[in-house]
């Protein structure tokens, strides 16, 4: 397979078109080791580096060089980035109500604060952070390549082959990552919801608790006509019972999330009864969200996707190092479902 990825190359070599004079390179040093030190004495010390390269490119080569807010494409490509700032957070799980029957225009947006918010910044600071050929070795066997270059050959191969038939999302997962660019990978959260039941029971009892709590609140207020909550819940966890084991058997869905968070967003209505004693009633329409980091264990050997029999020739050791050295790239999964209705009397 072609290398989808390109090797960090550190800076950039550059060839002045004419050298510079012992004078001028001692007036630089002197005037970049001012600069550095009204750097550190504002506390932005993080500049520094770039300031000596920029002081040094400029004496090589006048004003014909890289410097912060000009990256050249090699940069834009191998630049590190912080998450998104989180969207805004619960409502637990109900936000201020509206009087009446109009319908929002938007619902509330995602919940912030995900729980793989810090594994995901690490990732990102790990990508690539490391070359290939001090990670791995050539061997007789793997030449020109190194073994964990050989690796993610094998990992695309049992990918593309016949060993992860019937398990199609995970197969697309792994040559996701294999693929390198890091980009939000969306998933089909109606799939789970059909394939793995005990996720739909999750999700229809938070909205059945949902419900009950915006009944509960509207009575509180002393609500006498009808009221819409927006609703935004925080993120739950979903996949493992509290023996560490997976609560559910689809082996699609284990290789290619494990475990994940969902939440949910909408709005639900509730209608006072229209005589004394009456019954309250409801109408919700939301969406459930799901999110999960797409990262692999560096401490673990063991074969890295799997189920019954058929087991990885690669471990998810391999894959870690893979993303490191920049063979690949570890990523967000993402997915919604269609929005639901559901009414009911409480």
């Amino acid at each position: 397979m072609p290398p989808s990825h390109q090797h960090r190359e550190g800076l950039r070599s550059r060839k002045a078109d004419a050298g510079a004079g012992k004078t001028e390179y001692g007036a630089v040093v002197l005037l970049t080791a001012a600069l550095v030190a009204a750097v550190f004495a504002v506390d932005v010390a993080g500049n520094t580096g770039a300031l000596y390269e920029q002081a040094f490119c400029r004496i090589e080569q006048g004003e014909d060089c890289d410097g912060p807010g000009s990256p050249s494409d090699e940069d834009v490509e191998t630049r590190r980035e912080a998450p998104e700032p989180p969207a805004e957070p619960g409502c637990e799980p109900l936000c201020e109500p509206y009087p009446g029957w109009t319908p929002f225009v938007q619902w509330p947006g995602v919940p912030g604060n995900h729980p793989e918010d810090s594994i995901a910044l690490e990732s990102i600071l790990d990508h690539d952070s490391a070359d290939v050929d001090d990670v791995s070795h050539k061997t007789i066997f793997t030449w020109p390549w190194t073994v964990l270059e050989s690796k993610k050959q094998d990992a695309y191969i049992w990918a593309q082959g016949g060993a992860m038939k019937g398990m199609w999302t995970a197969r697309r997962a792994l040559l996701h990552f294999l693929g390198g660019s890091g980009d939000d990978f969306e998933v089909d959260a109606n799939e789970i919801m059909e394939d793995v039941p005990e996720f739909r029971e999750a999700v229809e009892r938070q909205r059945r608790e949902i419900a009950r709590e915006a009944v509960r609140q509207a009575k509180e207020r002393g609500e006498k006509g009808v009221v819409t909550f927006p609703v935004r819940s925080e993120w739950n966890a979903f996949g493992y019972g509290p023996d560490g084991k997976y609560v559910y058997d689809d082996s699609d869905w284990i290789n290619t999330l494990g475990s994940w968070n969902y939440a949910e967003t909408g709005e639900v209505r509730v209608i006072p009864p229209t005589e004394p004693g009456g019954e309250w009633s409801y109408k919700m329409t939301t969406m459930t969200h799901v999110k999960k980091y797409y990262d692999w264990d560096r401490d673990k050997t063991g074969p890295a996707v799997g189920f019954g029999p058929i087991k990885s020739p690669f471990s998810e050791r391999d894959l870690s190092e893979m993303h490191r050295t920049g063979l690949a790239q570890e990523f967000w999964v993402v997915g919604d479902t269609s929005p639901t209705t559901s009414s009911g009397t409480l």
